[in-house]
């Protein structure tokens, strides 16, 4: 199962539909599951946000936004692969396509959040390479918390994750 990784520096109305399927009834997206592509298109209207999406035989099959922080260093927000298409290796080649892109190239550190009830996504996330981070991440868009003032030993390590309690 081939799956390309393309990213959209702005948002394309012709994706509506295609994360609205993505995210339609998705538990781990909370904050995204009503009216996702609207929220997408809000969060795009800004300079530190980019979406990821993962196709497959040419349909949108996950999408991810990315969210600069500092420099050199991300978080990634609504990972989400279509229920469908789950346990096929997608999220995994997805994840690899994102790591791998030139926008996280050269050290760049790469961080996101779990809620800690969803034990599929911690595996996967663990399987990816992501370490557990004791310090606290900002949500999207949050402009309260500052994430370079605290350390922890994932500091070294380039892709991290924090668990929340939703």
């Amino acid at each position: 199962m081939p799956v390309i990784v393309e990213y959209f520096p702005q948002y394309d109305p012709l994706l509506e539909e295609d994360l609205d399927k993505i995210y339609s009834n998705e538990l781990y997206c909370p904050d995204i599951i009503d009216a996702p592509a609207q929220r997408i298109e809000s969060l795009l209207g800004k300079d530190q946000f980019t979406l990821f999406g993962a196709r497959f035989n040419g349909k949108l099959i996950g999408a991810t936004i990315l969210e600069a922080l500092t420099q050199g260093e991300f978080e990634l927000h609504h990972f989400c692969i279509r229920s469908i298409t789950r346990r096929r290796g997608a999220g995994r080649q997805f994840i690899n396509g994102i790591l791998s892109s030139p926008i996280l190239e050269n050290g760049k550190k790469l961080n996101c959040s779990i809620d800690s009830s969803n034990t599929a996504g911690i595996a996967f996330i663990n399987q990816a390479g992501f370490i557990q981070r004791l310090d606290p991440i900002k949500p999207p868009g949050d402009p309260n918390i500052d994430n370079t003032s605290s350390k922890s030993p994932s500091d070294t390590h380039p892709y991290s994750f924090k668990l929340t309690q939703n």
